[in-house]
């Protein structure tokens, strides 16, 4: 991590925007809560402070661009209230590349920090 990860708030709370996808109703649904448990591993190794996380799950195909957790994530990113989006890899929020690519755009033209763990 080149840059450490600092709240953009006054209080010094970091806030994070954590989503977690599978695709089919045959997977298990315990995989979206232990994506998430990753990803708050990892962000406890390399933020010390205070985090408010929102998490997201859903069984949906990341090939689809209209999706509700992804509505919701966006209408947050927009907010000026939160300081990044963070996933263990990046199909957790789409499969489709240009939907990959909007997504990150979207994230930094609102000044929100999206990391890809293992991306």
């Amino acid at each position: 991590l080149g840059t450490p990860l600092v709240p953009q708030g006054k209080d010094g709370v970091l806030r994070v925007i954590i989503p977690g996808r599978i695709s089919q109703p045959t997977q298990d649904a315990g995989s979206i809560a232990s994506q998430h448990e990753d990803t708050a591993a990892w962000l406890r190794r390399v933020h010390d402070g205070p985090v408010e996380a929102r998490q997201f799950g859903e069984q949906a195909s990341g090939w689809l661009a209209d999706r509700a957790s992804i509505d919701e994530i966006g209408e947050l990113i927009a907010s000026g209230e939160w300081d990044a989006v963070i996933v263990s890899e990046v199909r957790e929020v789409y499969r489709n590349p240009a939907f990959q690519w909007a997504f990150v755009h979207t994230c930094l033209d609102n000044d929100v920090r999206f990391i890809s763990i293992a991306d």
